[in-house]
């Protein structure tokens, strides 16, 4: 059973269609350990604790330094045995220390082929707003491993 751990900073789309995939059996040999979220009042840390899923709050305002935070996640990570790191929306740059630690263990989902649509300022629901204005005939989502570039 591979043991994901979600990263999630807004509405959650991503991550509760994984969690329902995962409950209805359509995704098999895969379990949720939890959430982990910057920002404690997001519709996926609602959606996490309305399932009985872990939620993890890990921001500025729990760690004092990059570092703590760092800390303080693979601290989780390590605790929950993780095998998978999910990136749902997550709006914060993964630590180096943690990208190494897991290569090939963590991946990202991004609503626009990329590198098209991708970069600061291009998340969720920005990315379909600037497809639309750019009148593109069609657009899909990339799913890609996370590296230190």
């Amino acid at each position: 059973m591979k043991k994901i751990m979600i990263f999630a900073s807004g509405g959650g789309s991503n991550f509760i269609a994984i969690h329902k995939n995962i409950s209805e059996g359509k995704i098999s040999n895969a379990c949720i350990k939890g959430l982990i979220s910057n920002n404690a009042k997001c519709d996926a840390v609602l959606y996490a604790n309305n399932n009985n899923i872990k939620t993890y709050i890990v921001n500025s305002a729990r760690c004092k330094t990059d570092e703590d935070m760092c800390g303080r996640l693979i601290e989780i990570l390590e605790e929950q045995k993780i095998d998978l790191l999910i990136l749902a929306g997550y709006m914060k740059l993964i630590p180096e220390k943690i990208v190494d630690k897991y290569k090939k263990q963590i991946i990202n989902i991004h609503p626009s082929y990329l590198p098209e649509y991708g970069g600061q300022g291009y998340y969720g629901l920005r990315v379909h707003r600037a497809v639309l204005k750019d009148k593109k005939d069609y657009t899909g989502v990339s799913v890609h491993y996370v590296n230190n570039e």
